[in-house]
């Protein structure tokens, strides 16, 4: 008898707890759908600007963190040091479509 392939629904998803540091949803779900065809299973918060960041972060263990490199009023690089600075040891990405100087 030969071994029954698992299909999509019986393989195990690995979990993925994601802070986005984001102002486009349609951003937002890019990532989410790169992520989830890779197998994971990603649950999500979204913070606009850095204060509601700072809160998520402090309340939440995150497993990733995907910030815009822009975003209005701080950037990724801004809050990038936030984390720095609480002292966090998280993967930390940005995320642009551009690049600028």
């Amino acid at each position: 008898m030969r071994p029954r392939l698992a299909n999509e629904s019986e393989l195990k998803r690995t979990p993925l707890r994601v802070l986005f540091f984001e102002d486009d949803l349609e951003d937002i779900e890019l990532s989410l759908q790169a992520l989830k065809s890779s197998e994971f299973e990603v649950t999500s918060d979204v913070a606009v600007t850095p204060d509601e960041f700072l809160e998520r972060m402090r309340s939440c263990q995150y497993d990733i963190i995907l910030s815009d490199f822009r975003m209005p009023g701080a950037s990724g690089m801004d809050v990038f040091a936030l984390v720095k600075k609480e002292g966090v040891n998280i993967p930390f990405i940005l995320v642009t479509g551009s690049l600028g100087d």
